[in-house]
């Protein structure tokens, strides 16, 4: 059955029971709930049920702790979070994405206390990418925890960003698998780069060097990649070395100090870092780095609606200073730029089954993570499943979507009549 709200508003739950304050408003919030079926057990055992019990879209929310109430409303999506971090709540099968789910799905926000507001916008400020210090100190705290961390949740390539799935194949294929995507990925961004033998490319937020290493080995192309974070960086210049590619190379640099002049522009999972001021500048240095005629694309998270502002929580535990546009907040300055864009793709559900393999191997590798030291205690793995589980959420039944825009320093059209890509 569906949970009745004006039963809510009065106070009581669907057997009469008095609630208190807090708990009267959550499940007021909860009481919109369309796109699923969820059940809450509260710390009393009272058993409660929201939305379209015919749903396939279903969750079941265990309360152990009444805390979670209060400072679900005080804290908006932030105590949410917290609360799940801290073992006041959880799913009983472990099914975040689901629960998450069905609330991303019908936009279900709690009211968040004026103080909290106030501190979201402070927070904001302080954390903005202004200059290459601040951009720095946002890439540390999420990319520079340990490489030894990254290698339990990642594929072997060292590839955080969307993998590109095979529509052709199963699911459960080995075609699609995580490494496959990621190979797909890096393949497919080539050949819409149309990288040939000699030529130059830059990689703006390289990460651990898996496209520069791609495009060296198997396009023949020479690159340099730029990276904020320390630990990244030293990866990918043991991978150069350890592969043997003498032809590609990475720097600690922020891309508003790069300079040089190159064939082709890549950037994958770092326009989300560059902060909502300042897609003119990224689209600026985009032209000055690319020669005439030369081609670029951005791989990168945005939202159909960015009007909402990112998550508090994700803001403060996961990415600080990030901000995700709409794709038309990065065309205007790309076009301003003098770029002419040749084609735009959404990679929505693809993003979706990348962070679930992650999630996976998270899961499996529980034990070896813990071993990496007490920073990576049960609160941390708790913040990181309810992270890739948001996502994975965010992705499949929200919002987020993930875009490559391919475009030319150019204002006439180099790229082919038709696109064909066979990666």
């Amino acid at each position: 059955m569906a949970y009745a709200l004006s039963r809510s508003r009065q106070g009581t739950t669907s057997s009469g029971t008095s609630l208190n304050a807090a708990q009267k408003l959550v499940y007021e919030t909860l009481g919109s709930i369309r796109s699923g079926f969820l059940t809450v057990i509260d710390h009393e055992g009272r058993v409660e049920h929201f939305g379209d019990e015919k749903s396939t879209l279903k969750a079941e929310m265990i309360v152990t702790d009444p805390a979670f109430f209060g400072r679900t409303v005080r804290g908006g999506s932030l105590g949410f979070g917290e609360s799940y971090m801290d073992g006041l709540w959880h799913e009983r099968n472990e099914d975040l994405t689901s629960l998450l789910g069905m609330l991303v799905a019908d936009k279900l926000r709690t009211p968040m206390s004026r103080l909290l507001g106030l501190r979201v916008l402070l927070d904001d400020l302080l954390q903005n990418p202004i200059n290459a210090i601040r951009s720095q100190q946002n890439v540390a705290h999420h990319y520079d925890l340990s490489n030894e961390f990254f290698s339990l949740m990642l594929d072997g390539s060292m590839t955080y960003s969307c993998g590109i799935l095979d529509e052709r194949e199963a699911l459960a294929s080995e075609e699609n698998s995580l490494a496959a995507m990621q190979r797909r990925k890096y393949g497919l961004i080539s050949e819409k780069l149309s990288l040939m033998p000699g030529q130059s490319l830059i990689d703006i937020g390289c990460g651990w060097g898996g496209m520069l290493a791609h495009a060296a080995t198997h396009h023949g192309v020479s690159g340099t990649g730029i990276t904020l974070s320390k630990n990244q960086l030293a990866f990918a210049r043991e991978r150069f070395a350890r592969e043997q590619l003498t032809n590609v190379s990475a720097q600690l640099t922020d891309y508003r100090d790069m300079t040089g002049s190159f064939d082709k522009l890549v950037s994958i999972g770092m326009l989300e870092h560059v902060g909502r001021s300042h897609y003119k500048p990224f689209a600026e240095k985009c032209a000055q780095l690319l020669k005439p005629g030369g081609i670029g694309l951005v791989h990168f998270i945005g939202m159909k609606d960015a009007s909402g502002g990112e998550d508090p929580w994700i803001r403060k535990y996961i990415f600080p200073g990030g901000h995700l546009p709409d794709v038309a907040t990065v065309i205007k300055p790309l076009q301003d730029a003098g770029m002419t864009i040749g084609h735009i793709e959404n990679f929505k559900l693809h993003y979706a089954e990348t962070l679930r393999y992650w999630k996976q191997n998270v899961d499996r590798n529980r034990r070896q993570i813990r071993a990496l030291g007490s920073e990576f205690d049960t609160r941390f793995l708790r913040m990181w499943d309810y992270y890739l589980q948001a996502c994975e959420a965010s992705f499949r039944y929200g919002k987020l979507e993930l875009y490559h825009i391919l475009f030319s320093r150019s204002t006439q059209w180099t790229f082919p009549l038709r696109f064909r890509w066979r990666a």
